[in-house]
């Protein structure tokens, strides 16, 4: 296969990150599908999981703070076998009404239709400083659900702990140490 041509399901993946650095909430629902999930981890955050309507009006909120932003994926694994795409990606942006830049990263774990033409789910791992930061002086009220961040949290996973999903992407393992303050 030519390099240069990338699969339906990066072509779709690409599609979201893109909608993400649109700041358009129409552009980022395109690809997802109906039975659209998301997730906020560590758990540890207390964010809700949210369906497509309450990821609908979770993405109205925060796009609503920044004048740009950008979603800059550094590294993308797919196994398309399983339907399933892992990015790590940073995040560069500027807050409205002088608040200044923002950086941030993650690492969304994203699962795909099997005609890899729509998202079905995105677990999405975030920096639990910046997320409270986010939370406490920037977020408009309830954008980032309600529930304190633990103090100290520590995850890791390997592919017994996402069974099915990371079939066959061999030595994967993701460490996440989490500090957060209050």
């Amino acid at each position: 296969m030519d390099p240069t041509i990338h699969s339906r399901g990066i072509q779709t993946v690409n599609q979201l990150l893109d909608g993400y650095s649109s700041l358009s909430v129409e552009t980022l629902l395109a690809p997802l599908s109906e039975s659209f999930q998301h997730r906020v981890l560590p758990e540890s955050l207390g964010m809700p999981a949210r369906d497509k309507a309450a990821f609908t009006q979770h993405a109205t909120g925060v796009f609503s703070i920044f004048e740009n932003f950008q979603l800059i994926p550094k590294s993308i694994c797919e196994n398309m076998a399983a339907n399933f795409v892992v990015v790590y990606a940073g995040m560069k942006g500027t807050l409205k009404a002088g608040k200044g830049e923002w950086r941030n990263e993650c690492i969304m774990m994203i699962r795909l239709s099997t005609d890899g033409r729509k998202i079905v789910e995105v677990n999405e791992f975030v920096d639990s400083a910046k997320a409270m930061e986010m939370r406490q002086k920037h977020a408009p009220k309830g954008a980032f659900g309600g529930h304190q961040l633990a103090k100290r949290a520590s995850f890791v996973l390997t592919r017994t702990t996402l069974p099915g999903m990371l079939k066959g992407m061999n030595h994967f393992v993701l460490h996440i140490a989490v500090v957060g303050t209050r």
